[in-house]
C-alpha cells in the first residue's frame, strides 16, 4: 500500500513509533508531501533511511528519531536540508557533540532556530561544560580562534593556562605550531558549544517541549490517519 505514491499523500501527521522498519521502507514516506509530523522512533532504521527524506523539505516540523542507535553524525546534512523543521528527537542515537555543532553551525548561518531532544552523552557534556575549558576567559585572554596563529609564544602559554587551570588535561606546553592548534580546537569547540543556547534555545527546555506538544496536539487534531491505522497500512504494505 505505501509504495503507491500518492494514495497517502494528504497525511499531515504518521506515527510509526516502535514498528520494526528497514531502511527501505522509509523511502514511502517521503513521498508524503504534505507530512508535518513523523514519529519514527524504535525502529531500527539507520542513517541511510533518512536521506530520502530531504524530499519533504518544505513541510516536515516534527521529527521523532529516538533510540535508533544507526544513526549517527552523517544524519546531519539531511536534518540541515528541512527547512520546516522546529523540534528533533535524538536521544538514544549515535550523534554525537561534532553533530549537533555542525547542525547548530548550518541553522545559525540559515538563521533557523530548532527544538532539539539530545542524546545523553550529549547533554551530560552540556551539564558539565564548565569543567571542560575557560568558558569566558578574561582580556586580553582571546576568544576568536582565527587570532590565535598571531598569538606570541608567551600569549599562546597564558591562553592555555587559562583552559589548563579549568581541566588539567589542557597542556599549556609543547612546539609553538602545537599550541597554536590547541588553542584553535579549544576556541573552535567553544564557540560551537556556546551557539547551540543560541540555535536550540537549551536554556529554555519548557519552551522547546511546548512547541513539541503543540506541533503533536495540532497533527493529531487535523490527520486523517491514525497510529492504528498507521501500523495497518505498514503490515499491508510488507
Amino acid at each position: 500500500v505505501l509504495s503507491n505514491p500518492g494514495h497517502f499523500s494528504g497525511i499531515r501527521y504518521l506515527d510509526l513509533t516502535s514498528i520494526p522498519l528497514r531502511d527501505d521502507d522509509v523511502k514511502h514516506i517521503a513521498f508524503m508531501v504534505h507530512l508535518e509530523t513523523l514519529h519514527l522512533g524504535e525502529t531500527g532504521i539507520g542513517t541511510d533511511a533518512l536521506c530520502m527524506l530531504s524530499l519533504l523539505k518544505n513541510c516536515l516540523a516534527l521529527l521523532h528519531l529516538q533510540d535508533n542507535s544507526k544513526i549517527d553524525d552523517d544524519a546531519i546534512p539531511t536534518f540541515a536540508v528541512l527547512h520546516k523543521l522546529r523540534f528533533l528527537k535524538i536521544e538514544g542515537t549515535s550523534i554525537t557533540m561534532h553533530g549537533i555543532r555542525k547542525l547548530a553551525k548550518r541553522l545559525d548561518k540559515d538563521q533557523r532556530v530548532m527544538g532539539i531532544s539530545l542524546p545523553l552523552a550529549c547533554e551530560d557534556y552540556l551539564a558539565d561544560l564548565s569543567t571542560h575549558y575557560c568558558i569566558h576567559p578574561d582580556p586580553p585572554l582571546i576568544t576568536s580562534a582565527e587570532a590565535v596563529p598571531s598569538l606570541s609564544v608567551i600569549a599562546l602559554k597564558a591562553n592555555l593556562s587559562a583552559h589548563h587551570a579549568i581541566n588539567d588535561g589542557i597542556l599549556p606546553t609543547g612546539t609553538k605550531a602545537e599550541m597554536v592548534q590547541r588553542l584553535i580546537d579549544i576556541l573552535e569547540i567553544r564557540a560551537g558549544d556556546l551557539l547551540l543556547g543560541k540555535v536550540f534555545g537549551l536554556h529554555d527546555d519548557r519552551a522547546s517541549d511546548e512547541d513539541c506538544s503543540q506541533l503533536e496536539s495540532a497533527g493529531e487534531d487535523d490527520s486523517d490517519i491514525t497510529e492504528v491505522e498507521s501500523r495497518d497500512i505498514l503490515s499491508a504494505s510488507s
